[in-house]
């Protein structure tokens, strides 16, 4: 990312300093992010019943293996397989190829897998594509303009609601249940 800034300006920065300028921005990025109130407990949760998976988009490191997920270790441990799409010759969601590596890896097929996600696009299009179920995750406590979707996708607005997964899946809006 920081190549392609300073080249906009007709730069050509040391390697040393772009490196820096990556930590940098990383270091910012940690302290700034938090995980919700509910992560660690709900995953906790999960983890004894699901195979939990972690499916991410680079932001631009060309091969950094774990993608910025090391700067969370308390995550590190909880996913089964985490695909970091984007690098490594994976391409970014919402190719099908990392939902698909990530299946393969686990040893399911689609219809088994659920996915949870906060981007329409990115996420919740690329399961759909992929045949996997999305949830989107449209969390209470992120400010943001959700796009107005046409489509009946299971919402929460807590990653609390995913504890009763059946319940989620199998009922609709109105609280009927779906076949």
């Amino acid at each position: 990312m920081w190549e392609r800034v300073c080249a906009h300006f007709g730069l050509q920065p040391e390697e040393d300093f772009l490196k820096a300028l990556e930590e940098n921005y990383w270091d910012t990025v940690e302290a700034q992010t938090a995980l919700f109130p509910e992560t660690l407990r709900v995953l906790a949760g999960l983890a004894p019943e699901y195979d939990l998976a972690l499916v991410t988009n680079t932001q631009g490191q060309k091969d950094s293996a774990k993608h910025r997920i090391d700067r969370f270790p308390a995550l590190e441990g909880i996913f089964r397989v985490m695909i970091v799409a984007g690098e490594s010759g994976v391409p970014p969601k919402p190719d099908p190829i990392p939902f698909r590596l990530c299946l393969r890896r686990l040893g399911i097929s689609p219809g088994e897998a659920v996915f949870v996600g906060d981007d329409w696009r990115i996420d919740i299009q690329g399961a759909l594509n992929t045949g996997i179920q999305p949830i989107w995750l449209r969390h209470r406590l992120v400010q943001r303009t959700w796009p107005d979707a046409g489509t009946p996708v299971p919402t929460i607005d807590s990653l609390d609601r995913l504890l009763d997964m059946e319940s989620l899946l199998f009922s609709t809006h109105d609280g009927t249940i779906r076949p």
